[in-house]
């Protein structure tokens, strides 16, 4: 039996919530399982559900979307994070990715291209609305460092310093299962399979400057 991918729908607009939801029940794979109009009530449905990725607006009542993306992390530090915004200029999506977003959707783009990004963020890659302007220019995620989260960042930086993941655990005081899921996610983003790629990649992103 395929394990379906658990995920958790936040937008103030209670129609198009309804309508993501109804257009995923539809896919084999693919379940929603919790909803959310504001960043608070996203926090306590992540802590009831523990979803495996989240379609997040950026336009939220109060603050953007943006700006819970690490709160949501730090729930659950697997969490894939998926925004879906009528904003498509630089800023919104450099920021996006910087807060540790690991898929950005313009809302003018197909159902498809949707379900396409979630199954990319379920395998661990980054997924970048292809309709986003300027291909050839600037691009938020000019790097593989770009699409870590700072958490991950922090993690990478300890594991270049040479920490153990129970030293790391410690450090950031979480737990060693996280730590480890943190590592995944890197060595999975910057496609690598040893410490000393990721020395190389810290080394490159200056995440070693101050030490």
């Amino acid at each position: 039996m395929i394990r379906k991918l658990r995920i958790m729908i936040v937008d103030d607009h209670a129609i198009l919530r309804r309508g993501l939801a109804l257009l995923i029940a539809r896919e084999p794979d693919l379940a929603v399982v919790a909803e959310a109009a504001t960043l608070e009530d996203a926090v306590h449905e992540a802590k009831r559900t523990t979803p495996d990725a989240v379609v997040l607006d950026v336009h939220l009542p109060g603050q953007s979307g943006i700006s819970g993306i690490r709160g949501l992390l730090e729930l659950v530090p697997e969490l894939r994070i998926v925004i879906l915004s009528m904003y498509d200029d630089f800023e919104h999506v450099r920021r996006a990715f910087a807060e540790g977003a690991t898929g950005y959707v313009v809302k003018s783009s197909t159902h498809d291209e949707l379900l396409d990004a979630l199954r990319t963020v379920a395998r661990g890659e980054v997924y970048r609305d292809p309709s986003l302007p300027n291909p050839n220019g600037p691009n938020p995620v000019h790097s593989p460092i770009d699409a870590l989260s700072p958490r991950e960042r922090e993690v990478l930086r300890l594991l270049a310093l040479g920490n153990t993941n129970h030293e790391i655990a410690e450090t950031l005081v979480v737990s060693v299962k996280t730590v480890e899921t943190h590592r995944a996610h890197i060595m999975n983003k910057l496609k690598v399979d040893s410490r000393a790629a990721l020395v190389q990649h810290a080394l490159a992103a200056g995440l070693l400057g101050a030490d």
